[in-house]
């Protein structure tokens, strides 16, 4: 009758269970709560008493049949991550187990720890793989180290994240991802100095890679840490070397011109505007980045000759910008040559 449904099926399913549970009858009680649930899904109390009952059982397989369409209505549910992590592990799905784990630990940090011991149990249980290839741990392990850091940095766990960073890059000193964290680690530490060197570690590796995202983001992860130790001209190579990889990077192009105008070579940041403009497609752009670097040499590095070459690049892009005719005009005149800028002037006005 209670497998047939209908009206009443829950209390009679409470009745059986209870029976069974008296009598000791686990493989009944098993039963008597899977024709609970078929007559009332939604009961919570039912729902764990049967995974529970499976995992005794050591049914994993059952446990996951009814745990993945809980999930797949509530993604977000720690705890019900957490029993899945539990069976997934049982079955030798590592990755699954972690993947889970780390989901309940992104809502709830409480389960944090109960992440980093299974990240243990899955390296331990990597390390003979690790004898059959000249000591090397497959490169999931690399992969599961990162994603556990990346937990460990959302709960603000600093210290572990930095203890696992350090494992991981003893055995992977170039792996790029870990470098990156650590550098980020150890800047908001306030260690610049070693924030420094992990970043000149990082920075080869980046452009080895051929990922100018990365080396972007490196890049200016590096200039900032430089300009808060107190020394961003140590930053500028790089920016010019990502300059030339992402010349339409304007990021890079501001952080570039800070550093150069704080460390007084106007000059050099000339240059590199004019090459900047030189690649550009917009003359209207063009234009406004030859003026700007002329105004540069004219104004802070007292080139009046070299103002002027970048007047006429200026001037060849758009002859009639007042801009790079007043510029062209001021550089002659402090060349010594008045009558030539005052010609000028009187030609642009008539």
């Amino acid at each position: 009758r209670l497998a047939a449904g209908g009206e009443g099926g829950s209390e009679r399913a409470q009745r059986l269970l209870d029976l069974r549970d008296r009598s000791g009858d686990a493989t009944g009680a098993r039963r008597a709560l899977e024709l609970a649930f078929a007559a009332e899904p939604g009961n919570a109390a039912v729902f764990r008493r049967l995974v529970e009952a499976y995992r005794q059982a050591g049914d994993e397989g059952a446990t996951l049949r009814l745990l993945d369409p809980a999930i797949a209505a509530r993604p977000d549910d720690p705890e019900l991550l957490l029993l899945r992590s539990g069976a997934r592990e049982s079955l030798g799905d590592d990755d699954g187990a972690l993947f889970d784990l780390e989901s309940a630990a992104v809502q709830d940090p409480r389960h944090v720890d109960a992440l980093l011991a299974l990240h243990q149990r899955v390296l331990a249980k990597q390390a003979p793989l690790s004898a059959q290839s000249g000591g090397r741990l497959p490169a999931t392990a690399d992969v599961y180290a990162i994603r556990v850091v990346d937990v460990l940095l959302h709960a603000k766990r600093l210290d572990d994240a930095r203890r696992e960073l350090e494992r991981l890059l003893e055995r992977s000193p170039n792996h790029a991802d870990g470098l990156e964290r650590m550098a980020a680690i150890r800047g908001a530490s306030g260690e610049w100095a070693l924030a420094l060197e992990t970043y000149k570690k990082l920075l080869p590796v980046a452009e080895a890679g051929g990922d100018r995202d990365l080396l972007v983001r490196v890049v200016l992860a590096m200039a900032d840490v430089c300009e808060r130790a107190g020394d961003p001209g140590a930053a500028r190579d790089w920016l010019e070397k990502a300059l030339v990889q992402a010349p339409e990077s304007h990021e890079l192009m501001q952080r570039l011109e800070r550093v150069c105008e704080f460390t007084g070579d106007f000059a050099r940041l000339a240059h590199l505007l004019s090459s900047h403009a030189e690649r550009h497609d917009v003359p209207a752009e063009r234009t406004r980045l030859f003026v700007r670097a002329g105004n540069l040499l004219l104004d802070s590095a007292r080139d009046p000759a070299g103002a002027r070459a970048v007047a006429e690049r200026a001037r060849a892009v758009d002859a009639d910008s007042l801009e790079a005719i007043l510029l062209w005009a001021t550089a002659v005149r402090q060349l010594g040559q008045p009558r030539e800028a005052i010609g000028l002037l009187e030609e642009a006005t008539t």
